[in-house]
């Protein structure tokens, strides 16, 4: 498993160390001779690929951790429907850049569930960013949450549905595996990481979470967790 790890940083660790070689050497050989339009291109593509790079570490950090069994999770009383509402607002610009209509049902009930604040905020990012990078420009993810009763035990549902480009029955088994993409050209940015995380931090709450692709298209990513 660690070799496993080992070769997927590798792998993704090459892509943007090759792009920033290779923009930041053109800079340096061709600066005076390339139109400021293209020098200020080389930049933004650098700074991309750094930004990349930062996401792939802190990631690693926190899949380190995670695996390491020595993270405490810090369980406290928390409103799920603030979290999301605040994590949406953050993640409207997103959307909106790429014309993408980002829903939350804002008449969900209040529900408090006993969490680590710091880890169900950063799977509630990691989900409805997923959804957004997979959803094509004029799409819609909606976020919901709901409370049901699971053979007598009180559940709390957290879901991002997207009209997105969905994932292929075969691979749905796959999606929480660290490094794993469904689109392997690299084409979509991102570390191969967030749905990792995502599982994880469910993990050490004591909840699940599942994928569902409707024959209409797109993904339901759904999260379980007790309720308080």
């Amino acid at each position: 498993m660690k070799a496993q790890f080992v070769t997927g940083v590798t792998h993704e660790l090459k892509t943007p160390l090759a792009v920033i070689k290779l923009h930041s050497n053109n800079l340096a050989n061709y600066h005076t001779r390339l139109p400021e339009l293209k020098r200020n291109q080389l930049i933004q593509a650098i700074q991309e690929q750094v930004q990349l790079l930062g996401k792939l570490v802190e990631d690693i950090l926190e899949l380190s951790r995670l695996d390491s069994g020595l993270v405490e999770i810090e369980r406290q009383p928390i409103s799920l429907k603030q979290m999301i509402a605040q994590a949406v607002a953050e993640m409207q610009p997103l959307a909106a850049e790429k014309e993408i209509t980002l829903r939350w049902q804002k008449s969900n009930p209040e529900i408090l569930i006993q969490a680590d604040k710091d880890k169900i905020n950063r799977l509630i990012n990691n989900l409805i960013d997923n959804a957004i990078k997979y959803t094509p420009a004029k799409g819609f993810v909606e976020v919901k949450i709901a409370s049901e009763l699971v053979d007598g035990q009180k559940k709390i549902l957290f879901q991002v549905c997207d009209t997105g480009i969905g994932i292929p029955p075969k691979e749905q088994s796959r999606i929480f595996e660290r490094f794993y993409r469904i689109d392997p050209s690299h084409t979509i940015p991102g570390t191969g990481l967030g749905l990792s995380i995502v599982k994880e931090i469910v993990t050490a709450h004591g909840g699940e979470v599942t994928v569902n692709c409707p024959p209409e298209g797109g993904s339901i990513f759904t999260v379980s967790l007790p309720e308080m």
